[in-house]
């Protein structure tokens, strides 16, 4: 499994991340390509795409359409940037560690930071310890397919409430 991001979260391509171009523009980055985005999801195998909600960055948009046509699992970023790091850096060891179930368990660790931004609460613990955490504590969403979220949380793929 491959982790896809855009270019504003600023991490640089490794081999468990693939990073799609998205330009600049005067109001903040402008959004990727489509046919860049679809290039490559399908240059990956099992890719699991995080990107911010298009209705906060409408830039986004276009690596969800792509994850969509491309059927790829989605993972709605948190809005705190602190958090969007700690996702992404949790995500990339679980996908070192091949970690069961990857796209589930970051939705429900995506849910849980939205609903309490800030990384504070489970930063201490060690990624194998969060991905128990999360494999059990996830619950699935009643609106969409896939998504999980906390108990109170917003789902981590559609972005409606938890209940």
């Amino acid at each position: 499994m491959v982790l896809v991001v855009d270019t504003s979260l600023g991490l640089d391509p490794a081999p468990d991340l693939h990073v799609v171009a998205r330009g600049r523009s005067r109001r903040g980055w402008a959004p990727p390509v489509l046919e860049d985005a679809l290039e490559q999801l399908d240059a990956v195998a099992e890719p699991i795409v995080l990107a911010a909600d298009p209705v906060t960055d409408p830039g986004a948009a276009p690596l969800w359409d792509a994850a969509l046509a491309a059927r790829a699992e989605i993972v709605r970023l948190p809005d705190e940037p602190g958090s969007r790091a700690f996702l992404v850096t949790v995500g990339r060891r679980w996908c070192a560690d091949a970690t069961d179930g990857l796209a589930g368990r970051l939705r429900t660790l995506a849910s849980a930071l939205a609903s309490a931004p800030g990384p504070d609460g489970v930063a201490g613990l060690g990624a194998r310890a969060i991905a128990r955490w999360a494999g059990r504590a996830g619950v699935e969403c009643h609106w969409c397919r896939g998504g999980r979220h906390v108990h109170g949380g917003p789902c981590a793929r559609c972005g409606a409430a938890g209940t």
